[in-house]
C-alpha cells in the first residue's frame, strides 16, 4: 500500500487547484523564498519547474491554515488531492 508520503506532488501551478496567490510585501518575500528554496530540489525531481515552485510556495506561506510545523511538500499534496481541485483551476 502506497502511503500519501511516498506520492510526488504532480508539477501544475496553484491556480490549476483553485488557489490563487496574493501580491506580496517586501517583508513576505523572504519566507516565500526559504520555503521554496529547501524543497526546490525534491519538487525538481518530481518535475515542478522553478516558476511553480515559487508560486506554490507563495501561496502556502500567504494561507492562513498553514503553520511554520507545515511541511511544505506535504501540504501541496494534500492541496492537490482535495476533492474538486483539478476542476476549479481549469
Amino acid at each position: 500500500m502506497t502511503s500519501m508520503a511516498d506520492e510526488r506532488p504532480v508539477p501544475e501551478e496553484p491556480e490549476d487547484v483553485g488557489l490563487t496567490p496574493d501580491e506580496l510585501t517586501i517583508e513576505e518575500v523572504e519566507p516565500v523564498h526559504l520555503v521554496a528554496n529547501a524543497a526546490r530540489d525534491e519538487l525538481r525531481k518530481a518535475g515542478f519547474t522553478d516558476d511553480e515552485i515559487d508560486e506554490w510556495a507563495r501561496v502556502f506561506v500567504e494561507s492562513p491554515d498553514t503553520t511554520d510545523d507545515d511541511d511544505f511538500v506535504e501540504w501541496i499534496r494534500r492541496e492537490e488531492k482535495r476533492p474538486g481541485a483539478n476542476e476549479r483551476g481549469r
